[in-house]
């Protein structure tokens, strides 16, 4: 039979319907929409769950490797804080023992005193430039679990086409996460913020709001997503024409993953005319990665 006398079939008798599925339950799981939805909603939220924990769990390792434990029931981000407000207070204390140290040269004290002197001194530069490092260790480490947290985060809001290959998704999607990880960023008050050369936040034109990486991620992989996405408009550059004679793939896409984040920055959509015609005669030749 033709999917279409399956359909005449199934309409002129509903029970038709639970048979036809029925024979796919061995090898397919057949959901509803609401509920596929509902499963998709469920493993996204499982997802970041776990990304968050495993941050969690290498942030403590790190702070507890410095000397400090963990309180039964504390956050992970008290966790940080207490550790880094201890290491301010020894440093501080550093400070006074050295303003002592110059105290004490003003006065009329022995050689062997002196010889002291200069070795507390010396123990007293090394402590605190230990401390100094150990605290920018531990915040250059919290940044970027954050940081890797954020877009992880991102990247699971998205909804990607589901024509596209599964392994061309997972080439552009680990492509594009390491290179927001090596974009300049601070975190502030208005969250992750990316950076441009001269130090400045990078914003939208429009509403001067900071460009996420949700934005970012919107934008270089448009060429994936699903078509009803709203989040497709990105950072808004408008798509050039694809027009026939020069469908030529420029000298630096050597593979179909490539060609494909090549139209999605030059804002050629996935599934129109243009996206098409272009993929299939720029493609012509290439390996898949």
């Amino acid at each position: 039979m033709t999917a279409e006398e399956i359909k005449n079939a199934i309409s002129e008798n509903p029970d038709l319907k639970k048979e036809v599925l029925g024979t796919f339950s061995d090898t397919h799981v057949i959901k509803s929409i609401a509920d596929h939805d509902e499963w998709k909603e469920n493993f996204e939220k499982e997802t970041i769950s776990k990304k968050t924990r495993k941050i969690a769990d290498h942030f403590e390792a790190d702070i507890t490797g410095y000397g400090f434990e963990k309180i039964e029931g504390e956050k992970y981000y008290d966790y940080n804080k207490r550790a880094l407000s201890t290491l301010s207070e020894k440093a501080k204390r550093s400070k006074e023992l050295e303003a002592q140290i110059e105290e004490l040269k003003t006065k009329d004290v022995s050689e062997d005193l002196k010889r002291e002197h200069k070795d507390l001194k010396a123990l007293f530069d090394k402590t605190q430039l230990d401390h100094e490092e150990d605290k920018k260790k531990l915040i250059s480490g919290f940044n970027s679990e954050r940081k890797e947290g954020t877009i992880a985060s991102a990247m699971n809001s998205l909804s990607f086409n589901s024509d596209m290959p599964e392994d061309v998704i997972s080439a552009l999607k680990e492509k594009r996460t390491e290179e927001l990880m090596g974009m300049n960023s601070s975190f502030s008050s208005e969250g992750l913020v990316f950076l441009k050369e001269d130090g400045e936040t990078m914003r939208h034109p429009e509403t001067l709001k900071p460009i996420t990486a949700a934005d970012l991620l919107n934008d270089s992989l448009a060429s994936i997503l699903k078509k009803s996405d709203p989040a497709r408009k990105g950072i808004g550059t408008k798509a050039p024409k694809a027009e026939e004679g020069s469908m030529v793939a420029p000298a630096g896409v050597k593979t179909k993953v490539q060609l494909s984040a090549h139209l999605a920055e030059q804002g050629l959509v996935a599934n129109t005319k243009e996206y098409s015609l272009a993929f299939s005669e720029m493609g012509k030749g290439l390996p898949l990665r």
